[in-house]
């Protein structure tokens, strides 16, 4: 917890603005790394606090501005927010490119190691990547000064042994601090007696190792989990269709009735039927669907009419096709359900995204994509709900515009699998 955002925020950023400590035989006129100063570093900051409404409400505590709140009290998450979500595209073409590359190394071995599952190729790749991020640290930073041995702090010790202590210990989201922190402020929220707050705590710390034994050995005394909403369906499979919804079937015009239609003759011919010659569309449009990482993937319709600064946006879903068996990024206009043949599917109307550029995922060495919205005759897709796996960030990227084009970059939650294990997804409002 501690090692990949606190301790690294006391070190990178420091370098990076040119306020670290420097020795009198040194000198930061020779820093070229040091180049978020004066108004470059106020714009960073700002770029910072301007993506908050673009973060989904499950990413937690989105980062502030950095610029304004750094000697504030800036959190671990916020931190990890700001390393692993939005520095590979904020510094992009502002950091010279071997220290931006080098920063990407870290970026990529820290998302891979807070997987619930790591596969061998993969571990080994992160570790890779870690002894490379130090080695390359040393060159670039240090650069054998002696005057600059201060720059290679614990932290980047700890770094190396990441990976390595995964075999014997498991991925380090399962081990680090956020769980004993998070029991403490729970533990502190029940103290009752503040005159002997210490001995209250203990009681309290020994009742709940106490009511966790009892469920360990009788399962049947945990309760239920939170029920599911008025008027939601449970579509199977930890998804769940949430209101709010139309009161009644809407006729649906122009090219999303085009879409929807040609996906329906598409399935009846697959299924050899016929289609009815008096036949209008009408469909029950949805806005949310609780997804099984515990997020809530919510959908244009409802979204778009709050105002974008007043809101916490998560209409952008990561949606994996199953028909072309690869990821795609898209936002989702609205859910509804259809009959075809003898079953009922549901379905969401969705706007894709482009792949990701080429140039750009190698540069990055897969730390960042960078992606372009596709038009609506091209893009527009429908798609079934269960082939959208979880909530994304999908942020303007204005320092990376191909062709000239409105770009965009994809911040995917890290440690997400891990979200159910916790239990800590958002909470379903009963809503209409």
């Amino acid at each position: 917890m501690h090692v990949t955002t606190l301790n690294l925020g006391d070190l990178l950023p420091p370098l990076w603005r040119g306020t670290f400590s420097c020795d009198p035989t040194d000198d930061k006129c020779n820093w070229e790394w040091a180049v978020l100063k004066g108004e470059v570093w106020n714009a960073h900051g700002q770029a910072v606090a301007d993506a908050r409404c673009f973060i989904p409400g499950s990413f937690g505590c989105p980062p502030r501005n950095i610029a304004a709140k750094i000697n504030s009290g800036y959190k671990a998450i916020e931190y990890q927010g700001y390393f692993y979500g939005l520095t590979p595209a904020l510094l992009y073409g502002i950091l010279p490119r071997s220290y931006w590359r080098n920063f990407c190394k870290l970026v990529v071995a820290v998302r891979i190691l807070h997987q619930q599952s790591i596969p061998l190729a993969q571990l080994k790749h992160a570790q890779q990547l870690l002894d490379e991020f130090v080695i390359e640290f040393e060159l670039l930073y240090v650069q054998r000064h002696a005057d600059r041995l201060h720059f290679v702090r614990p932290t980047l010790h700890a770094l190396l042994h990441l990976g390595l202590e995964v075999p014997r210990l498991g991925p380090p989201g399962l081990y680090s601090a956020w769980t004993m922190e998070q029991t403490i402020g729970n533990l502190g929220e029940e103290i009752r007696q503040p005159s002997n707050p210490y001995s209250n705590l203990s009681r309290h710390a020994l009742q709940r190792c106490q009511v966790n034994a009892l469920k360990s050995m009788i399962p049947s005394l945990e309760r239920e989990k939170q029920q599911a909403p008025r008027g939601s369906i449970d579509l199977g499979d930890g998804y769940l269709l949430l209101r709010a919804r139309d009161w009644h079937a809407r006729d649906c015009d122009g090219l999303k009735g085009e879409v929807i239609e040609a996906y329906i003759r598409k399935a009846e011919e697959e299924l050899q039927n016929d289609m009815p010659e008096a036949w209008k569309l009408k469909v029950v449009r949805w806005s949310r669907v609780l997804l099984p990482t515990a997020q809530i993937a919510r959908s244009d319709w409802k979204e778009c009419a709050i105002p974008i600064h007043k809101s916490r946006r998560a209409e952008c879903v990561n949606v994996r096709l199953i028909v072309h068996e690869q990821i795609e990024f898209a936002d989702v206009i609205f859910y509804f359900r259809l009959n075809i043949g003898d079953k009922t599917r549901s379905l969401a109307l969705v706007t894709l995204y482009s792949r990701p550029d080429a140039f750009m995922l190698e540069e990055s060495l897969g730390a960042m994509h960078s992606i372009t919205k596709l038009n609506e005759n091209v893009g527009m897709k429908v798609v079934d709900i269960k082939s959208i796996k979880s909530v994304i960030s999908i942020q303007p990227h204005p320092y990376f515009p191909p062709s000239g084009e409105e770009s965009f970059f994809v911040w995917e939650k890290i440690g997400l699998e891990m979200m159910s294990l916790a239990d800590a997804g958002e909470e379903i409002p009963d809503d209409g």
